[in-house]
């Protein structure tokens, strides 16, 4: 989850301005004027700092295409670079910004911004200015005031090496000036000397240990550091200085739930700053996400929608909505309030929140003790978000493509929202992309259930075992042919016919629980999982310590969802034979689907121990340590399946997943190809496929193989949410709402069927 700190006021007056962003009253179909190109390019300026990727970047430009075409907004770009360089003014933030949008900007528009930024940060900055006055005058009072002035000036104009030029005066002049240790703190920390900041701010709190604005300074940074402890503590004594600071009380929350996830700790601290402020959308905003974090479903929509109605185009807000909604099973709510979100697609009206990692919030303390803030300039603020991200976690992430970022948060109850999504429902879960601005993808890594890996193979070879281990009794020496032809039939991949014969050799020896165990392995294949337990029940009352009929049932009752129950079979088969790898593995297969993973792990190293030549118990290790996040291991696990069966499909689709979680999308790619060779009709390998090339922003190519997951599976709704979403990233909206509307439907049907 990302986490976003409040945005700063503007004027130095003391008054708080919202968030930045593009009011609808500023949406009309007139031509961008020269002040509404400043304004707009400003704005995307100030995004692109704020982490927006390449898709918000080219979606700022179609939002506006119906007023400005690209090739006006080049033309009008050139005009403004050299207006700007011909200023004699040293501007290194709005540089470093524009290089920034040549991140993420890869045309004429990328390319002269970057040029320009450049130019601009390669101008040396000026000496500081020597005050008129207090020049020719002795060192005192009037000329400490000088420069603090001067420097408060500069500090307010962005310019912070001059500033910090001017407060480093003051305290030469004056060391026990704390305010300008406050001010020249802000400086540094503007100009990201994290550390020379802190103690600026420590050196004013020495010096005045009741002042509240120090205290809430060094907080700031601290945050930003994440040194969450810290800035807790840091913020704890300024509210017990100034108890009624609806900023402090917000940012204690934000800091209780990224660096500590004490989600009711931090739910208490926005619900304070909302008792003194009821207006700040932001802090519902994240009372809604403290209250899904603890699963308050219900109580997380009310906030959502408090914050909506301070500010209707909240795009986050409405996205979380949807999952909230989609968690109480309120499918029709979830797609229309998705589509709400879309809807705020078509224009960039939708303020940005800022970002988590970003000092968003210093106080510039004048010398009368009044407090303005000023915005921290480009260079110091956080760096683009990357995806996967979690695609969003993440996640990603978010990884989160999905939240694969440390910067991406996840709770055990709320996998992410606001930037990065998760959302479930009781089948998988849904991974969001993370695009790290006001727009996400859902997209899943489907965690492919190990619960029917390679079961098939298992049931061969332990038939084979009965086989090759079956005494010469006086049973009929007919229903012994029929058995061992059935046996040869499963082999062959002809099930019917292998129930036949196993049937047919139970009419002659019904008492047979060989035979019976067969019957059990052809209908467990088959899906008929009811029969099959009967089945190998049928085994165990005529033989209750048949290895191999305890192994069965356990591989049926994990195809069942009966996970506990299934354990308790392995555990049967164990307790007579602890060298049976295949129940080793099940067994830990069902640990793996109640999310014991390590437990699991340690069931697979014990097949392995018993067979090291035993793949599926690799693929299963490698799925395990995934879902740990050890991706390097679950990477060795996948290759060393591949050195045994160097053409088994789920290992290379295994691998791929294990290389997008490590963000290596590309190496990932080629395993996806090789996995959809071998094995082209496996549904969950072309919705993977697409997601790795949705990291990649191959949105096209991600949209061809969610179609050919749903060739094989028409009713795979994930696949159509995410070609819904995947659709919204390249602007074909009522193909979008297409693809949501097959989603509402299959949702609809699936909660019809589960209420009958």
């Amino acid at each position: 989850m990302k986490f976003f700190r409040k945005n700063p006021p503007q004027n130095v007056a003391g008054s708080r301005e919202g968030s930045i962003g593009i009011s609808a009253s500023g949406i009309d179909n007139q031509p961008l004027t020269e002040k509404d190109y400043e304004y707009f390019f400003l704005q995307l300026l100030y995004g692109v700092t704020q982490g927006w990727d390449r898709v918000r970047v080219s979606r700022f430009f179609e939002g506006l295409q119906h007023r400005a075409s690209y090739e006006q907004w080049v033309k009008w770009l050139r005009g403004f670079g050299e207006n700007v360089l011909n200023l004699p003014d040293y501007n290194p933030e709005l540089g470093q910004a524009m290089v920034q949008l040549s991140q993420v900007e890869s045309g004429a528009i990328g390319k002269m911004s970057r040029e320009i930024g450049e130019k601009l940060l390669q101008r040396q900055p000026p000496a500081p200015q020597q005050p008129p006055a207090a020049a020719h005058t002795p060192v005192g009072s009037n000329e400490i005031q000088v420069w603090f002035a001067r420097g408060v000036e500069h500090l307010q104009a962005g310019d912070n090496s001059t500033a910090l030029a001017a407060f480093d005066r003051v305290v030469e002049l004056d060391p026990n000036n704390y305010r300008a240790w406050i001010n020249r703190g802000n400086a540094l920390a503007a100009l990201g000397r994290i550390q020379q900041a802190i103690a600026s701010y420590e050196r004013a709190i020495a010096l005045k240990p009741d002042f509240p604005p120090a205290w809430i300074n060094r907080g700031d940074v601290l945050f930003d550091a994440n040194q969450f402890q810290e800035a807790l503590a840091s913020w704890d004594k300024a509210l017990q200085l100034q108890p009624h600071d609806p900023e402090t009380w917000y940012n204690r929350g934000l800091a209780l739930a990224r660096g500590q996830q004490n989600w009711e700790l931090a739910l208490a601290s926005f619900e304070k700053a909302l008792q003194l402020n009821s207006d700040d959308f932001q802090a519902w905003f994240y009372r809604g996400v403290a209250l899904a974090a603890l699963e308050r479903w219900q109580d997380a929509i009310a906030s959502w929608d408090k914050a909506l109605e301070k500010q209707p185009h909240l795009y986050d807000a409405w996205v979380n909505k949807g999952i909230a909604f989609q968690k109480l099973g309120r499918w029709a709510d979830a797609i229309a309030a998705n589509n709400q979100a879309i809807t705020l697609l078509n224009s960039p009206v939708s303020p940005p929140l800022p970002s988590s990692n970003t000092l968003q919030l210093i106080t510039v303390v004048s010398e009368t003790d009044e407090s303005v803030a000023v915005t921290t300039p480009p260079q110091s603020q956080s760096q683009l978000l990357e995806d996967n991200a979690n695609l969003v976690q993440d996640n990603s992430q978010d990884s989160t493509i999905l939240e694969k970022n440390l910067d991406t948060f996840k709770s055990p109850q709320l996998a992410a929202l606001q930037e990065t999504e998760i959302i479930e429902n009781q089948e998988d879960e849904i991974k969001q992309i993370q695009s790290g601005q006001a727009f996400d993808v859902l997209v899943e890594e489907i965690q492919h259930s190990s619960s029917q890996m390679n079961i098939e193979n298992e049931n061969v070879e332990n038939l084979e075992k009965e086989n090759s281990n079956r005494k010469e009794t006086k049973m009929n020496r007919e229903a012994i042919t029929l058995y061992n032809k059935g046996v040869e039939q499963y082999n062959q991949g002809d099930l019917e016919a292998a129930l036949a014969s196993f049937n047919a050799a139970l009419e002659i020896e019904s008492n047979d629980y060989d035979s019976w165990n067969g019957k059990g392995a052809v209908l467990n294949d088959l899906g008929r999982y009811e029969e099959a337990l009967a089945a190998y029940e049928r085994a165990l009352e005529i033989y209750p310590e048949d290895e191999y009929a305890w192994n069965g049932k356990g591989n049926t009752l994990l195809a069942m969802g009966r996970y506990e129950e299934a354990i308790n079979s392995y555990d049967q088969c164990l307790n007579i034979d602890p060298t049976f790898s295949f129940a080793w593995n099940g067994k830990g297969d069902a640990l793996s689907n109640l999310g014991r993973y390590e437990e699991a792990i340690a069931c697979y190293d014990k097949a392995l121990e018993i067979n090291s030549q035993y793949p599926a118990a690799y693929n299963n290790k490698g799925s395990a340590l995934s879902n740990l996040g050890r991706y390097e291991e679950a990477l060795e696990c996948y290759n060393r399946t591949l050195e045994i069966i160097p053409d088994d499909p789920n290992a290379w689709h295994g691998k791929s997943k294990a290389l997008c979680d490590l963000g290596r999308s590309q190496e990932a790619l080629t395993c996806f190809e090789q996995a959809v060779k071998l094995n082209p009709n496996n549904y969950e390998t072309w919705f993977n496929y697409g997601i790795a090339l949705g990291d990649l922003s191959r949105w096209d190519e991600a949209i061809s193989c969610w179609d050919k997951c749903l060739e094989i599976k028409p009713d795979y709704r994930q696949a159509w949410v995410n070609k819904g979403l995947a659709y919204q990233k390249i602007g074909r909206y009522g193909e979008a709402l297409e693809a949501n509307k097959k989603a509402q439907e299959l949702a609809t049907s699936s909660n019809s069927d589960s209420s009958e």
